[in-house]
């Protein structure tokens, strides 16, 4: 398996490796720590239910694999339509 950037998680769904559910990322939070550090956050929910969790971004990044197509960055003329 790649070995992929933990700073950034560019799909919006994703399937545990393990046990095959479908998980979709609602957030993900960096905290800055001492020297330099910074810890990631991504928080999930299931696709079938209404839990959410929240993993370390390298567990998830282990864990997950992506499905579908990579979410594109939103250009200046879509932020307007909103």
């Amino acid at each position: 398996m790649p070995r992929r950037d933990p700073l950034t998680i560019p799909y919006k769904r994703w399937r545990n490796l393990r046990h095959r559910y479908l998980v979709e990322v609602v957030d993900v939070q960096s905290y800055s720590g001492k020297a330099l550090m910074t810890y990631r956050t991504v928080m999930v929910r299931r696709v079938k239910g209404h839990e959410e969790r929240t993993w370390p971004a390298e567990v998830f990044l282990k864990t997950f694999e992506p499905v579908g197509r990579k979410l594109r960055k939103k250009t200046a003329w879509d932020r307007l339509q909103e």
